[in-house]
């Protein structure tokens, strides 16, 4: 499933939320609470809740969608591992900055080197290939198998270095 919460600021049509919008969308009127009637809390916190996810091309600051996804954590009591490919900041401690506050978010961090978009390219397509490669072998094996677990662990300190990801059955 991919998801795109927010289009692009600058373009009426595919831009979803303003300001206002937000608050429409994600908050009890005239407070700063999440709304977990409105149909956009409650969706993501069901995906929240229900996938790990791989978070691509958005800020991860201070979005609303981080407070869904931490209290999210909270309400069903799950510490699930999400992912996010991100550039890599420039410092040492920009990095070590942004990594921590990643993680108070449940959010580990995949590395990339600053304007390397193509390894963002490679790195989704070797994940494909990987989970294209375990439904294969597992429909092969046994066709009454029917879940495959995968190794979800992947470590990228930057785009030189390749990660191996490997699945397990």
């Amino acid at each position: 499933i991919l998801l795109k919460l927010h289009g692009n600021a600058d373009e009426k049509i595919t831009r979803i939320l303003t300001g206002q919008e937000y608050a429409h969308h994600y908050l009890i009127e005239n407070q700063q609470t999440i709304d977990y009637a409105k149909r956009l809390p409650m969706a993501l916190r069901y995906a929240f809740g229900k996938r790990i996810l791989v978070f691509m091309g958005c800020s991860l600051r201070s979005d609303r969608y981080l407070n869904v996804l931490i209290d999210t954590q909270n309400f069903f009591g799950n510490k699930d591992i999400h992912f996010a490919i991100v550039e890599k900041p420039d410092n040492f401690h920009d990095k070590q900055y942004r990594t921590k506050h990643l993680l108070r978010h449940g959010i580990h961090p995949i590395w990339y080197n600053r304007g390397d978009h193509q390894f963002v390219t490679w790195l989704l397509q070797t994940l494909c290939n990987k989970v294209q490669s375990n439904n294969n072998e597992t429909h092969s094996q046994s066709e009454n198998k029917t879940n495959v677990a995968v190794d979800r662990t992947l470590t990228v300190q930057d785009s030189s270095v390749k990660p191996t990801i490997s699945g397990q059955h």
